[in-house]
């Protein structure tokens, strides 16, 4: 079968316009992603020095417990329930990067449809925000929640075996400034 010259043109720029939109249909790269990262710690002000060292906290959550970086102090869990958000070096609060603030906004807080909880009294150091309904190991001991689930929804804290140990008093809308939960093993926000 002979093939004429005119017959293979159009194919051919099918084939060009293919790759082109996978080309451009690909995500960011990582490098596009720290680029972006660093822009936005530049934008809080924070030294060349901060912005290396809340990187390197960022990547030590990520080494142990996986996920994505989703800002400058914050990782997005390898299972979409929730995230952990650092405070950024010189605060006390975590506060969210990627929220435009006017005057009047809260800065740090816990999102609506969220449990959150803190490393630190009155919600100073990590926050660890829970979404979905099920059993959460906490990775550390926290000393302040916030619930900002729908309204009326309780929270279990669990212990070592998962046993309840406590049930939050009041429903979604509450929060402890000073709770203590050294004996939590688990939480299940709702």
């Amino acid at each position: 079968m002979k093939m004429h010259r005119r017959s293979w043109r159009p194919l051919l720029a099918l084939a060009f316009a293919a790759s082109t939109l996978t080309t451009f249909a690909q995500p960011a790269s990582a490098a596009d992603d720290q680029n972006t990262f660093a822009s936005q710690a530049r934008a809080e002000g924070l030294t060349t020095a901060e912005a290396r060292g809340l990187q390197a906290r960022v990547e030590a959550i990520l080494e142990k417990d996986g996920g994505t970086q989703i800002a400058a102090n914050r990782v997005r869990w390898a299972n979409g329930a929730g995230d952990t958000t650092l405070p950024l070096p010189g605060e006390k609060h975590a506060r969210n990067l990627t929220t435009a603030r006017s005057p009047g906004t809260l800065l740090y807080g816990c999102d609506y449809g969220y449990f959150c909880t803190w490393q630190m009294q009155y919600y100073q150091g990590a926050k660890y925000s829970y979404y979905y309904c099920q059993d959460y190991a906490t990775p550390y001991s926290f000393n302040s929640y916030e619930n900002n689930q729908t309204r009326g929804t309780r929270a279990a804290f669990k212990g070592y075996s998962r046993n309840v140990i406590y049930w939050t008093p009041n429903g979604a809308w509450e929060s402890h400034p000073t709770f203590s939960g050294l004996s939590t093993y688990y939480i299940r926000p709702c």
